[in-house]
């Protein structure tokens, strides 16, 4: 508890644990409310009816607020179900509404149809306007039309649509909502109308995508950039703190064991340290990663197995001062066994230190996971920030301007960083009387 009180006491101390509470309790919260979202990682059906690589709201706001358009996520105003022919057959009648104040036109319009029949009905979509003109998008068999029907990428819609304004070469929802180069303001409708013989029944959503969307934006994939930035900071802080943790004990036992026996055994232990010193770990970690499956344990076993050895340099050269220390060397005369000495006399002595180690290693235990997503070589389930730092290079953010996927996951891979090299430096300083002075 004292060495507790000390860190909080130094002013970068005070300011990494503060920060790190700050994520540590987001954390909690991307555990508790987002964690359903790391098995949609892949799941390109449903990020599908998200808009696609667009910035923030307030991004947009800031940027041209006469032209924002919101995503929308809109349930019928209207549902009718009529049996025909004495039940032979069956109509549904789902109607929409927009209400459209916005100055700019969405990127796209998305109708959601999940149909249950028997026979394949027949679907007829109808968009009507604010000023009253109406044009049949879709009159086509069940069968034939996908679950998501995009009103850009449909062709059966394109070509309605261009038939309808006799205008092409533009995007569908551009002809639909602009009079001319006005954007047309009123309520808009999407009626949908199944007839189908037997039973039919119908659930159904229609998505207005917009050209921003929520807090960080979204990516090619439509993809919430906020959720899944949240969602990587538990890997983040596990990653780094358990990588760090397994490195500094292991390295705290091969100090402790090095520089309490000295002799022969201390010469070759060395020696093995500094063959491991001189392994260069990221090609050795890239090699691997080739040769075996990756797995987030793997990856934090063999980032520790190349992390320990800092810590054992320092806690062998404190272990050869206080192996000569009275109480040490009464304990030695009274008989008592090396193993007792060391737990019970020696290593409480460097456990400090070792808390420093942990805390100092994080951060780079954190790079190099980032660095081995980055390049394709880690676990592709995990939706860690090196993924999304990944998949941004891959699809060109940088290239195009994309700064929203990019921003959020480096800024909070430095921000993790910060907090442990902060309460590391704090530890140092509280450790290290030269550096209390200085």
């Amino acid at each position: 508890m004292e060495v507790v009180r000390e860190l909080l006491s130094q002013r970068a101390g005070a300011f990494g644990a503060a920060l790190f509470v700050v994520l540590l309790l987001l954390a909690l919260y991307s555990m508790s409310s987002l964690g359903g979202y790391a098995r949609l990682w892949h799941n390109t059906t449903y990020w599908s009816v998200y808009p696609s690589a667009v910035p923030p709201e307030w991004f947009g706001k800031l940027l041209y607020p006469d032209k924002v358009v919101p995503t929308l996520f809109l349930d019928p105003t209207n549902v009718t179900k009529k049996s025909l022919f004495n039940g032979a057959a069956t109509n549904v009648t789902v109607v929409y509404e927009i209400p459209y104040s916005y100055g700019g036109v969405p990127n796209d319009i998305k109708l959601i149809l999940n149909i249950k029949y028997e026979s394949a009905p027949g679907v007829k979509v109808v968009f009507i306007r604010p000023d009253g003109k109406a044009v049949t998008v879709i009159r086509d068999s069940a069968k034939n039309i996908p679950t998501i029907i995009s009103f850009n990428n449909f062709d059966q819609i394109k070509n309605n649509v261009y038939t309808w304004s006799r205008v092409s070469g533009v995007q569908p929802v551009e002809l639909l909502f602009k009079e001319g180069d006005e954007v047309l303001k009123g309520t808009y409708k999407v009626v949908v109308t199944i007839i189908g013989l037997g039973e039919v029944d119908v659930r159904s959503e229609l998505v207005v995508d917009g050209n921003v969307y929520g807090l960080m934006g979204t990516d090619i994939f439509g993809r919430d950039i906020f959720v899944y930035t949240m969602v990587g900071l538990p890997y983040g802080l596990l990653i780094g703190v358990l990588t760090s943790l397994i490195a500094a004990v292991w390295g705290t036992g091969y100090g402790l064991v090095s520089g309490y026996a000295g002799g022969k055994v201390d010469e070759v232990m060395q020696r093995i340290l500094e063959i491991w010193y001189s392994i260069p770990a990221l090609p050795i970690l890239i090699m691997l990663a080739i040769i075996y499956k990756p797995t987030l344990m793997l990856i934090i076993l063999l980032i520790a197995v190349f992390s320990w050895m800092g810590a054992a340099k320092v806690v062998r050269s404190m272990v050869l001062s206080l192996k000569n220390e009275g109480y040490v060397m009464a304990a030695k005369a009274a008989g008592a066994p090396s193993t007792w000495i060391m737990i019970k006399h020696v290593l409480p002595q460097v456990l400090p230190y070792t808390a420093a180690q942990v805390a100092l290693g994080v951060p780079g235990a954190i790079l190099t996971e980032v660095s081995l997503d980055f390049l394709g070589l880690g676990d592709p389930n995990v939706p860690t920030w090196g993924w999304m730092l990944h998949d941004a290079q891959v699809y060109g953010a940088s290239v195009n301007g994309y700064w929203w996927w990019i921003t959020p996951p480096g800024l909070m891979v430095a921000l993790v960083a910060l907090s442990f090299a902060m309460m590391g430096y704090a530890l140092d300083v509280v450790l290290n009387p030269r550096l209390r002075e200085v």
